[in-house]
């Protein structure tokens, strides 16, 4: 076999295996609904109004928002500018994440990219000419605002739709409801059959005067026994943390070095030396992600460990069941916790699984 075609094959191999972990990490039964009350919505046509705006100019800011996206990823020098933030959020350390290069894309919009002076809102602007007086102007500024947030879907009323702000770790509202618009192409109709649901959104200020706020119309809407799933892409928030790259991903020869030192380091040893006990994490289980407390590690026989991979015990309820280690995903990004079971799963998705995990069923979620 040629070198090009083993090159080839390694990389189809480990696509895969990313592309299959990624399934995992989306909530198909939710997803399949929400794509279809979004069909549904669509169907039945544009928002007919939008509240909040200060000028005749911004009667459609769905459509300015669509035409804002057409010129930051189309014309130069945007269109090269999103593609550079899309592979880092690719290569970074959320780039487990499904659909991750969509959220560059919504970043982009908002915020430009880390450290570049130029903004895609304001060049926008500048190509606009007078067609935006000053006080249109400066509302659509307000975009350069948004925060992506966790929020609690209410009642749709008057064009707009209550949300609050929901705490994922305590299962609770975080703040008060306040009204927004949505730019999305069927604007807050959506929200219609999703009342009592969760949404991961970028919301930026609209109309102050009027307390009304602006949902900039992607993200993702999840049926609160599935919130688990947002856990993890809400640190795409922080466009340095998701552009970051672990150190055997820095280029080709550090992944290398890495791989020939983890096919000879024994990695049960290695996770006892660095991961303290309890923590938090979200586990993928045969239901989907889910927020547990790890409080252990399986103690097996080095032969056994290498044989069959490395396992967790996980506090499910009442019950401790084994989770490999390549499902543990530690809730806090900054501790080495989180850099501990990363740079395992890289070897698993260099190296393939281990040998006597390839024939049978995983352990996760059986009981200890």
């Amino acid at each position: 076999m040629s070198k090009w075609k083993q090159r080839r094959d390694d990389l189809r191999r480990k696509q895969k295996r990313r592309e299959e972990r990624r399934s995992r990490m989306r909530p198909q039964d939710d997803m399949d609904s929400v794509l279809h009350h979004m069909i549904e919505a669509m169907e039945a046509g544009p928002m007919d109004e939008f509240p909040g705006i200060c000028h005749p100019s911004l009667a459609r800011p769905d459509m300015l928002k669509f035409g804002l996206g057409t010129f930051a990823q189309d014309e130069e020098p945007g269109r090269s500018k999103l593609r550079r933030l899309e592979r880092h959020y690719r290569l970074g350390k959320l780039g487990f994440l499904p659909d991750v290069e969509h959220w560059a894309m919504e970043e982009f919009f908002w915020h430009g990219a880390p450290g570049d002076a130029w903004h895609p809102l304001e060049a926008f602007l500048q190509q606009a000419g007078d067609r935006f007086p000053s006080e249109a102007q400066q509302q659509l500024r307000r975009w350069k605002e948004a925060e992506m947030r966790v929020l609690e879907i209410g009642e749709v009323r008057d064009a707009t739709v209550q949300l609050r702000p929901w705490d994922l770790r305590q299962a609770r509202p975080a703040g008060v409801w306040f009204r927004a618009i949505d730019l999305s192409v069927s604007g807050v109709k959506l929200y219609r059959p999703h009342a009592g649901s969760l949404t991961l959104t970028y919301v930026a200020p609209w109309a102050p005067d009027e307390d009304l706020f602006c949902a900039m119309g992607y993200g993702m809407i999840l049926a609160k026994e599935h919130s688990a799933n947002l856990l993890m892409p809400q640190y795409l928030s922080d466009a340095h943390l998701a552009c970051s790259r672990w150190p055997w991903k820095a280029d080709s020869r550090s992944e290398r070095e890495y791989l020939s030192e983890w096919r000879r380091r024994e990695w049960q040893v290695w996770f006892e030396q660095r991961v303290a006990f309890p923590f938090q994490a979200v586990v993928l289980t045969t239901e989907g992600p889910s927020l547990e407390t790890v409080v252990d590690i399986v103690r097996v026989p080095p032969d056994q460990a290498r044989h069959m991979g490395i396992y967790f015990g996980v506090r499910c309820g009442g019950t401790k069941v084994a989770a490999g280690a390549t499902a543990v995903f530690p809730l806090d990004m900054s501790t080495p916790h989180a850099a501990t079971f990363a740079e395992y799963r890289a070897y698993r998705d260099l190296g393939g699984p281990p040998p006597g995990a390839r024939l049978v069923a995983p352990m996760l979620g059986r009981s200890l």
